[in-house]
């Protein structure tokens, strides 16, 4: 089972910045993915297929319903670029490793895999929901949305991103994957996918 998380949402709406809104984007990465494991057969599930509220508590008690691993959709702010892996204390770095090397395969830069201790109990992980979750989870930062050179690449080639995690996700079970490079949609001026679309 793998559980989809298209992180933040409702009322959250991450960042915005560049004519994109992060909880858009990160239900459209989500869904895409969804719809690819289901044709790879691989069972999934996402935490929202809406644009809803969810504490992260309640997020927390979704996952946990769940036996699999979880992918936890996102963008990053900051100085750096590239796509950036997050993966719990409590896991090997097997999943990301095979996540990142499938983003490498796409000539897509992968800044860092990585795991973080919160400040005040170092044996626990610093994000809540990997602290929290009792499933193997990582987060995935697609891309920096105050980079213009990485969002744009982000949001123009987000097929190739979904489809390096879908290729990870598929290596990890063990399973056969396959894939046609000419069905990449590139979007186009005007498309309003990313600037508050509710589906």
């Amino acid at each position: 089972m793998v559980i989809i998380d298209p992180y933040r949402g409702g009322s959250d709406i991450g960042y915005e910045m560049n004519n994109v809104i992060e909880k858009d984007f990160n239900l459209m990465i989500s869904k895409y993915i969804k719809n690819r494991l289901d044709e790879l057969g691989i069972n999934n599930v996402l935490t929202r297929d809406t644009d809803k509220s969810l504490s992260i508590e309640d997020r927390v008690n979704l996952i946990n319903k769940y036996n699999g691993i979880v992918i936890s959709n996102r963008l990053n702010y900051g100085d750096e670029n590239g796509v950036e892996i997050e993966y719990s204390l409590k896991n090997s770095s097997n999943l990301p490793d095979k996540i990142g090397d499938s983003f490498n395969e796409r000539d897509i830069y992968v800044n860092d895999i990585y795991q973080k201790r919160d400040e005040n109990d170092t044996s626990k992980d610093y994000d809540n929901l990997l602290k929290n979750s009792k499933n193997e989870t990582i987060n995935i930062y697609y891309g920096y949305i105050n980079n213009n050179d990485d969002i744009n690449n982000v949001l123009n080639n987000y097929t190739r991103y979904a489809e390096s995690v879908v290729k990870g996700i598929v290596n990890y079970y063990g399973k056969n994957y396959s894939y046609n490079f000419d069905n990449e949609y590139i979007v186009k001026k005007g498309d309003t996918i990313f600037m508050g679309n509710n589906e």
